[in-house]
């Protein structure tokens, strides 16, 4: 009987603390909801960081094609398309600098390629045979980025117009096909 009288006072003061055992039962319950829901909080952040990895990566790219382009733009005048009169003139104008005399300026069909326009010009010219020399490297070295693509030479003498003289003088006549490049 000692035995249930033991339980029963047992029982009565379990009963009694009751209220204990609710609270305790119920701080069990919130520290598990609660670690489940920091779990899930941490994971947010994890994948936060990891996009916000990401986007620093873009803006460290989009920070280097700034710099590219801001360094390049200086360059951009050499490469962007000028009046074909503008290009025509600095011809005749090298030209007449070197005595060469330009029959001709053709303008050549304009080609557009992924990432470069060319445009070219047919030239027929006449000089002596130094000065076409150097109206050629005069338009190599020109800020304009001429390419010369073909360059045909052909030698002719003019006559004084008498049979029996010699020639007065040798004259080159030379054709050349003259290309520049553009980015659109």
């Amino acid at each position: 009987m000692d035995k249930k009288i033991n339980v029963n006072e047992q029982l009565k003061l379990l009963l009694a603390r009751q209220d204990i055992l609710a609270y305790i039962v119920m701080a069990l319950i919130i520290l598990f909801v609660s670690t489940k829901f920091y779990s899930f909080q941490t994971q947010k952040v994890e994948r936060a960081k990891e996009a916000q990895s990401e986007e620093n990566k873009k803006v460290d790219l989009l920070g280097g094609l700034v710099k590219i382009e801001q360094e390049a733009g200086p360059y951009q005048q050499f490469f962007s398309r000028r009046e074909q009169v503008d290009i025509i003139n600095e011809i005749s104008g090298i030209a007449r600098q070197e005595e060469v005399k330009v029959s001709s300026i053709q303008p050549l069909e304009i080609a557009k390629e992924k990432a470069f326009t060319r445009e070219g010009f047919s030239i027929s010219l006449e000089a002596k045979y130094h000065s076409i020399g150097r109206f050629v490297n005069r338009l190599e070295r020109s800020g304009s980025f001429f390419r010369i693509e073909k360059l045909s030479l052909a030698q002719q003498s003019r006559w004084s117009g008498k049979p029996d003289k010699q020639p007065e003088e040798r004259v080159i006549t030379a054709t050349m096909q003259l290309t520049m490049l553009y980015v659109e």
